[in-house]
This record gives C-alpha cells, sequence and structure tokens, in this order.
C-alpha cells in the first residue's frame, strides 16, 4: 500500500511540474531533503522547478545578535558575492550537482529575512563551471 501512495504522489508531482523528468525528481529529492538543510542561521523551506529552473528558498532564522533593518547594501552584495563563489565550487565539483546544474536552465537560491523579504539572490549556470 506504501509503495501504491508513493507512486501516485511521484505520478502527480511529475503530471503537474512545467520541468523535465529528470528536474523533477530533483526537485521532488530536494523536497523530501528540505529538514536536512538547516543549520543555526539558516533554513530552507522550498525546492520548486518551472521553466527549467530549479529554486530553491532559505530563510535566516532570528537572531538577538543581528538587527535586519540596519544591513546595509554593501553587505548584501558581498554576501552575494561570497556565497556565488561558494556555491560554484560545491555545485562544479560534484558530478551529480555538476549534472543537475548541467541540465537545468539555472539554480537559483533565494535567501529570504525571517520577514520573508528578499535578502540575496544567488543564480548559477552550466557556464559558472567552465571558469
Amino acid at each position: 500500500m506504501r509503495k501504491i501512495c508513493l507512486i501516485c504522489a511521484l505520478v502527480l508531482a511529475l503530471a503537474g511540474a512545467e520541468c523535465s523528468p529528470y528536474l523533477r525528481l530533483a526537485v521532488i529529492g530536494g523536497k523530501s531533503a528540505l529538514n536536512q538543510m538547516e543549520d543555526e542561521n539558516i533554513k530552507a523551506t522550498e525546492v520548486s522547478c518551472k521553466d527549467e529552473v530549479i529554486a530553491y528558498e532559505y530563510v535566516f532564522k532570528n537572531s538577538k545578535n543581528i538587527d535586519w533593518e540596519t544591513i546595509s547594501d554593501e553587505y548584501e552584495k558581498e554576501f552575494a558575492s561570497s556565497m556565488k563563489e561558494l556555491l560554484t565550487e560545491e555545485f562544479c565539483s560534484d558530478k551529480n550537482t555538476l549534472m543537475l546544474l548541467q541540465k537545468a536552465k539555472s539554480i537559483v537560491m533565494n535567501y529570504r529575512l525571517p520577514s520573508g523579504a528578499l535578502f540575496s539572490k544567488v543564480e548559477l549556470t552550466a557556464k559558472d563551471c567552465e571558469k
């Protein structure tokens, strides 16, 4: 019975998605691992795919040490630049994530403040691995 329910859920997820089967399966795998994508500062809340673009949503956790309202644009740019460098290295050095990046138009990571407002967006494409 569990297998039937799992197969039905998988078929429904694949039927309603707007991405290739490979990317849809990657999103399903990502959604099942959301609870594992968390540390003391940030939590992954969603993984989705639309028009061959995979999007990850992350939310910074509230902290008494950070006043989100006073963070400067310069810090936001520095954060985006650092994360792009780190994520490029991670995605390009692993054969599985590199394959995912090559099959998608792009992979986008949206970082949101605890209020839900967008703080930073990092976008990776296969061209980032050609450097």
